[in-house]
């Protein structure tokens, strides 16, 4: 998702694995976005356009950039698919009670669930094991883990989280740790809440993401350390014991971090465009065209044949352009 400066400014973008695109979806604003791969289907918020035809909404959308439905009621800019069942976590508000909800909506969009006693919610992730969730609120400056069916397992508050940035939780799909950003601070937790490692040193840590092969992990660093207010960012690679191996410095700010778990990739938004490097650091491509690129969600191989070749030409001219 490329994030705009205004209404009707934010695109979801599809990418060949080169980093081309392919699509190209208006949004009237938007943040986090998820996949079911499943199917293959995106989810991604509709907080809403400028002239209201669609606001409070998560969408549905497929591959081929086709809306399939719109479900109302949802003005949340945090997103997590559990990828058993396509079962997506959304926020939402409570008017009446004057507070923040966590909804647990079917791939119908059937209410499941709701978990109330929220304020501000910034940033989700699911846990693909058991499909609990950590929610971080940054109202209350609070880290909460919540089963699938709803119950709050455990609470740690005290957290400083970044209010514009959707991948500041990132769940170990082996064992269930935790790791997560805080201001200068990077901490990895265990299920029960345990801290396990503590990483300080950053200038403002806004994304995180875990190879699942090798449990390393990387963050994307919004500014430079030393000085909050350089329009430049790094990325790091720590351990899995939260030692920094490799700092990458990026000549602009960094909002977002993915890695591509079909082919191990690293996937770096920043102002104007989107940087793929491999696992030592190495650039493997630029893609210009974005704005401020802010969440990422990856998609396996449908053996799409018009999209195969379109990515096979892309691969090939990025390769003999070098």
């Amino acid at each position: 998702m490329d994030v705009g400066d205004l209404k009707n400014e934010f695109y979801l973008v599809r990418m060949c694995p080169t980093g081309k695109q392919l699509l190209r979806i208006q949004f009237g604003q938007s943040e986090a976005i998820g996949i079911d791969p499943r199917e293959n289907i995106v989810w991604a918020p509709e907080i809403g356009d400028v002239d209201d035809i669609h606001y409070n909404q998560v969408v549905k959308v497929d591959s081929r950039g086709n809306v399939i439905d719109r479900f109302q009621g949802y003005g949340s800019p945090v997103l997590a698919v559990d990828p058993n069942d396509g079962s997506v976590w959304v926020s939402s508000w409570s008017a009446v009670e004057s507070e923040g909800l966590l909804t647990k909506i079917a791939p119908n969009g059937k209410l499941i669930r709701k978990v109330d006693g929220f304020n501000t919610l910034y940033s989700i992730a699911l846990d693909p094991r058991d499909g609990s969730i950590w929610a971080a609120d940054g109202g209350s400056r609070t880290l909460t883990h919540i089963s699938a069916s709803g119950e709050k397992l455990f609470e740690m508050p005290g957290i400083f989280f970044h209010s514009s940035s959707p991948h500041q939780v990132a769940v170990n799909p082996n064992n269930g740790d935790v790791w997560f950003t805080s201001s200068q601070t990077v901490y990895k937790i265990s299920t029960a809440g345990q801290v396990l490692e503590k990483r300080d040193g950053f200038n403002t840590a806004v994304a995180i993401a875990i190879d699942p092969f090798t449990e390393d992990v990387w963050v994307a660093n919004f500014g430079t350390p030393g000085d909050e207010f350089a329009e430049s960012g790094t990325i790091s690679k720590l351990d899995s014991y939260g030692d920094i191996i490799l700092t990458l410095e990026i000549h602009s700010r960094a909002y977002m971090v993915g890695i591509n778990p079909y082919d191990r990739t690293l996937w770096v938004g920043v102002d104007g465009k989107v940087i793929r490097y491999d696992d030592n650091g190495k650039v493997l491509g630029q893609q210009p065209g974005f704005n401020e690129p802010q969440s990422i969600a990856f998609a396996k191989n449908e053996n799409d044949l018009v999209t195969e070749i379109e990515c096979t030409i892309s691969f090939y001219s990025d390769r003999f352009s070098k």
